[in-house]
């Protein structure tokens, strides 16, 4: 992730990039929700990556990113338009993908998920991107699971 960073972006995004990439590899080992000290660190990463994205500097990393931390915040509806807006920007973004179809699965709405994590894998094993495609497999598996229990089999919660 960092070398992409490095790669594609300016001195600037490559550093609240770096920052927020730092932060999140240290948060998604606890797998907890952020204490108050971090919540208002990520309110002010997500800030900053939507004053990015609306200054026009707008890619598929600062998307995803903004994506997943809206998800860690709960926003699903939000996170699900950044996400989307990722994978169009680049179809071949395989963790978007991955992250796309969670959100959609944690947002219960089953049926876009079954059909967004199918776009995912295909994606991931073009690219040979092998364990995000065994990820999204497990991920469809749950959502179609809800897809056939939810009556009426629409797979929406109401």
């Amino acid at each position: 992730l960092q070398v992409l960073i490095v790669a594609r972006h300016d001195t600037a995004t490559r550093a609240l990039l770096n920052a927020i990439c730092g932060f999140q590899r240290g948060a998604r080992m606890k797998r907890q929700k952020a204490l108050p000290s971090q919540h208002s660190r990520l309110k002010a990463m997500r800030d900053q990556l939507q004053a990015m994205i609306d200054a026009g500097r707008d890619t598929p990393l600062a998307r995803f990113t903004l994506g997943e931390l809206l998800h860690r915040e709960g926003d699903y509806e939000t996170a699900i338009d950044h996400l989307a807006e990722a994978v169009r920007q680049d179809p071949s973004y395989s963790a978007a993908w991955k992250l796309y179809g969670r959100v959609l699965l944690d947002a219960e709405r089953y049926r876009e998920a079954v059909d967004v994590l199918a776009r995912g894998v295909e994606v991931a094993q073009d690219k040979g991107d092998n364990q995000a495609a065994r990820e999204m497999q497990v991920f469809a598996k749950r959502a179609a699971k809800q897809v056939d229990a939810t009556p009426g089999g629409s797979g929406q919660s109401d």
